[in-house]
C-alpha cells in the first residue's frame, strides 16, 4: 500500500509521554481543587487498581486521500469522507477501493461528527448563503455498513452523537426566549419511541458540553469548557450509560491540553489536541500516547472498537491511517 513502510516507521517513532507535574493524578487529571466550578458533575472514585501501562498499537493500513477532504467516518472495513465539498466517498481502507455514493444537491456537503453505523451529513447552499438557517438544506445519512445514503430527520437545536438501543444520544443546545440558540449545551438521551412521562433523560446538567462520542455499546465520553468566557474544551468526562448510578468520571482536566474531537473505543479514549495532534489514553487512565503527524484540516479521528483511523498530513500529502490498539 502507498506509504505503508514510511508511515509505519513514522508511527514507531511516536512516543508515550508522561506528565511529571506534581499536581497531576496518575490518570492525567488535576487535583480536585482544580476541577472547576461547582456546576460540574462530581467525578466518581474508581477502585484502587495497579497503574495502567501505555497503549500499544500497530498499523493496519495506510491509504492516500485527497487534500481537499472534509470529515472522517469509520465502521468495520470501511471509511468515508467528503471530497471537494460535493461528493461523499465510501471506501475500503484495506484495499483502497472507493466509490462516490452521494453528490450534493444544493452545492455544499458537510459531514457531521457523530458515532455509529449511520453517519449524518448536511447538504446546503455554499457559504455565505448556506450560513443562513432559513436557507434550503437537506440532511442525509450514510449507512456505513452497506454504503447506502437516504434522507434523514435531524433534530433542531441539537447535534446527534449516536444511537443506543431505543434512545438517541444528543448534544442539546438551550434555546433563549427569542428562539435563538444559547451557548449552553448538555448531553441527553432522547427516547426514540417517546414516553410522555420520560421523553428525555439528561446525562449532564452543566450546560458546558462541547463535543461527545460513544463506543457503539454503552460508554460515552464528552468534553466540557470551563465557562462561557472559554469556548475551547478543557475537561474530558466519561460515563457508562448502563450504570448511571455510578456517575461520570473525570479523565482529563489540564490547562495545557485542548481536547477536541473526543473518541472512545475498547478500553481507551482519544482526542485531537488543539485539533492538530492525535492523543490516546487508556480509559482507566495512564500515560498519554501521542501519534506523530498533524490531523488534516477539517477532519477528525474516529474509533470502532479496537480500531482507530485518522487522516494525517505528512509532506504535503494526506494519508488515512488505520491502526489497532492494544490496552494494558
Amino acid at each position: 500500500m502507498t506509504g505503508l513502510v514510511a508511515i509505519a516507521a513514522l508511527l514507531a517513532l511516536s512516543g508515550c509521554e508522561k506528565d511529571a507535574q506534581s499536581t497531576r493524578a496518575p490518570n492525567g487529571t488535576r487535583s480536585s481543587a482544580a476541577t472547576g466550578p461547582s456546576t460540574s458533575p462530581t467525578p466518581s472514585t474508581p477502585p484502587a487498581t495497579p497503574a495502567p501501562g501505555a497503549l500499544g498499537y500497530h498499523l493496519l493500513a495506510s491509504q492516500p486521500v485527497p487534500v481537499d477532504i472534509q470529515g472522517t467516518a469509520l465502521l468495520g472495513d470501511h471509511a468515508a469522507y467528503v471530497e471537494d465539498e460535493r461528493r461523499l466517498v465510501w471506501m475500503s481502507w484495506r484495499t483502497g477501493e472507493r466509490r462516490t455514493v452521494y453528490r450534493s444537491v444544493h452545492g455544499s456537503l458537510f459531514m457531521l461528527d457523530n458515532s455509529g453505523r449511520y453517519q449524518f451529513l448536511v447538504d446546503e447552499l455554499p457559504s455565505p448563503a448556506g450560513d443562513d438557517p432559513s436557507s434550503p438544506r437537506l440532511y442525509v445519512e450514510l449507512d456505513m455498513l452497506i454504503g447506502r445514503v437516504t434522507v434523514a430527520d435531524y433534530p433542531p437545536h441539537a447535534r446527534v452523537v449516536g444511537e443506543l438501543n431505543d434512545a438517541r444520544i444528543e448534544i442539546e443546545r438551550a434555546v433563549r426566549p427569542d428562539g435563538q440558540e444559547s451557548w449552553r449545551s448538555d448531553l441527553v438521551l432522547v427516547d426514540q419511541q417517546p414516553d410522555p412521562d420520560v421523553p428525555r433523560r439528561p446525562v449532564t446538567s452543566t450546560g458546558l458540553v462541547v463535543e461527545a462520542a460513544y463506543d457503539r455499546r454503552h460508554r460515552v465520553v464528552w468534553t466540557e469548557r470551563h465557562g462561557i468566557r472559554i469556548p475551547d474544551p478543557q475537561r474530558l468526562w466519561t460515563e457508562d450509560l448502563f450504570k448511571p448510578g455510578a456517575g461520570p468520571h473525570l479523565l482529563l482536566d489540564d490547562p495545557d491540553v485542548v481536547p477536541y474531537d473526543p473518541i472512545v473505543g475498547n478500553g481507551y479514549v482519544g482526542w485531537s489536541d488543539n485539533g492538530q495532534h492525535l492523543a490516546l489514553m487508556p480509559l482507566s487512565g495512564g500515560p498519554v500516547t501521542r501519534v506523530s503527524g498533524r490531523v488534516a484540516t477539517a477532519t477528525w479521528p474516529v474509533a470502532d472498537g479496537p480500531v482507530v483511523a485518522a487522516v494525517l498530513r505528512h509532506g504535503g500529502r494526506n494519508q488515512l491511517l488505520v491502526f489497532r490498539l492494544r490496552v494494558g
